[in-house]
């Protein structure tokens, strides 16, 4: 069963997928759910409405694959990154301020690696 984080309405799933609002998320009280309902992976969108500090204890567990629309990310997606990819912490959060060029080059790198899905705006 696949869980997915997102504020898109558009993103449509099969039966066997749960859709999650970012409110939800960011509330303390959804995470024993989440952990205890058996999910094979989580999708979670890479935007501003997911509050970074509950993204630690989830990459722990299960898997975790993003769900990004454009590569230009913004700074809370920089650290969400950073909590799903700790090896790739420091590299993240420095390219990210001192080399945009090398730090697209890097998250397209990790968004074909581990499979990122990518949502078109449109």
């Amino acid at each position: 069963m696949k869980l997915i984080i997102t504020s898109d309405k558009k993103i449509e799933e099969d039966l066997d997928t749960i859709v999650m609002v970012p409110e939800d998320f960011n509330h303390l009280h959804s995470h024993p759910y989440i952990a205890t309902s058996g999910f094979t992976e989580i999708q979670i969108d890479l935007d501003d409405d997911i509050d970074y500090k509950y993204i630690q204890h989830l990459t722990k567990i299960m898997f975790i694959r993003p769900i990004y629309r454009t590569l230009d990310l913004t700074g809370n997606a920089v650290i969400l990154l950073s909590y799903i990819y700790p090896d790739k912490d420091k590299a993240l959060r420095f390219l990210s301020v001192s080399d945009r060029t090398k730090f697209i080059e890097l998250v397209r790198q990790l968004a074909d690696e581990f499979k990122w899905r990518y949502v078109d705006e449109q």
